[in-house]
């Protein structure tokens, strides 16, 4: 397609399937996991293999498609974790919201901290991770600067380390209080008196 050619709508029946494929994956994954059957999201959504595959050729491309809409939620939040006062407490929020985030699907930790250790810049996972990292170093260096926040951290120690939280939360091998207290051992390593 050349420059000058105007960008073609997409047919209602592609935009139909697109949506019936992510509506299903969505309740799989919320069921299953990250790891969840593609075939059984395929026949739920009514489609073939190669209709899911047409749209989303790997597993990460339909999960980043899927983590899109959520992502966005999360970085709405941003308005209202800036208007804060205490940078400390505007980091501290963000970072729920990115464990939260990491945590919505059992094992999605995984990908994305394969994604955000990985070269490829076309990664499908990589705008996720590179969007939720940068904006946790904003809100990590606004902390750092007012005395808020360990210096010789980086968003990327804060994003993984969040993550990690999420995926313990997640694996059923630890209780709520178990990880509340494991949160407060995180928040202690970050934040300043």
């Amino acid at each position: 397609m050349n420059a000058q050619e105007p960008l073609r709508k997409e047919r209602a029946d592609v935009a139909r399937n697109r949506a019936k494929i992510l509506h299903a994956a969505e309740a799989h994954f919320r069921a299953s996991g990250v790891t969840a059957s593609l075939e059984a999201v395929a026949k739920d959504a009514g489609v073939g293999h190669a209709t899911l595959f047409r749209h989303f050729p790997t597993r990460d491309a339909l999960l980043a498609s899927l983590l899109r809409i959520h992502r966005e939620r999360l970085l709405e939040r941003r308005q209202e974790l800036d208007r804060l006062t205490d940078t400390g407490e505007a980091l501290r929020q963000w970072l729920l919201g990115v464990e939260e985030y990491c945590g919505l699907y059992e094992g999605l930790w995984e990908p994305l901290a394969a994604a955000a250790r990985s070269a490829e810049a076309d990664h499908p996972l990589a705008r996720s991770c590179e969007e939720l990292i940068s904006t946790t170093g904003r809100y990590l260096k606004s902390a750092q600067l007012e005395g808020r926040a360990r210096q010789g951290l980086e968003g990327l120690d804060l994003f993984i380390a969040a993550s990690a939280v999420s995926w313990l939360a997640g694996s059923g091998t630890t209780d709520e209080a178990s990880v509340a207290r494991l949160r407060t051992l995180f928040e202690a390593g970050y934040l300043t008196q």
